[in-house]
């Protein structure tokens, strides 16, 4: 499966077996992609709660799946793999700020201020796919008849070269097309928020041995009608951040 392989790319790499060069991308991009696919499927497990519990029969389906699929995204003819991923990695950030969560339509049900809502997940794999995907997972929202989250993986987004540097500006301010979502999901009014995760692999190649450097960042955004509704979203958000930010660095 898609775990072991991975395993065994990134063993050979610190065995030595494989060698990495700057201008071979292609076995960067498998390196950096095999890195991620241990680190989010590694989360994911630890959501699963103690060792021995008996799974829910969707929530097995959805594991299964998230270990099939090519090594690279650009290998994948049916992207179901990672996207399943990305519902379960969606699943499992709620769960380490003790939200919540479970396998349900539209693609997650969790708790939010003792209400159960609906979370779409919808990974983007291009800017130009970025509005269509956006009205889908309101559209899985509103059909579930609950008021709900938008989860979104933009990826494509963050994606920089080699050379760059990444920064620490907030992710609002470096995604100007996260903007025109917010907009767009705070006009819904079955909308209560939007959870956007980012990530990027960044090479350098200027010292003794190469090194990687891994820029991920998740934010949490609230559309609220009222005030009050602001100040308990706003608070509820920031407790799970501080139990999310914690456990990650634990990990």
């Amino acid at each position: 499966n898609r775990l072991v392989q991975a395993q065994r790319l990134v063993r050979d790499v610190n065995e030595g077996k494989r060698v990495l060069r700057a201008d071979d991308e292609t076995t960067l991009l498998r390196v950096a992609e095999a890195q991620w696919t241990i680190l989010e499927q590694h989360i994911i497990a630890r959501s699963l709660g103690r060792l021995g519990r008996t799974l829910p029969a969707a929530l097995l389906a959805k594991l299964e799946m998230m270990l099939s699929g090519a090594g690279t995204e650009d290998e994948d003819r049916n992207p179901l793999a990672r996207n399943t991923q990305f519902e379960l990695y969606t699943r499992a950030t709620l769960i380490m700020g003790d939200v919540p969560a479970r396998i349900a339509e539209p693609d997650l049900r969790a708790d939010y201020l003792g209400t159960e809502i609906g979370v779409a997940a919808k990974r983007v794999r291009s800017l130009r796919q970025l509005p269509k995907r956006t009205k889908e997972a309101v559209d899985q929202i509103r059909a579930s008849a609950l008021p709900g989250i938008v989860a979104l993986n933009v990826d494509v987004l963050l994606k920089v070269g080699a050379a760059d540097v990444i920064n620490d500006e907030p992710l609002d301010e470096r995604l100007l097309a996260i903007k025109q979502v917010d907009n767009t999901l705070a006009e819904q009014d079955c909308i209560v928020g939007s959870l956007v995760f980012a990530r990027d692999t960044v090479w350098r190649f200027d010292g003794e041995k190469p090194a990687v450097g891994i820029a991920t960042t998740h934010r949490f955004a609230i559309y609220p009608r009222t005030q009050q509704q602001r100040e308990q979203g706003e608070e509820f958000w920031r407790r799970a951040r501080v139990r999310i930010d914690t456990r990650l660095e634990n990990l």
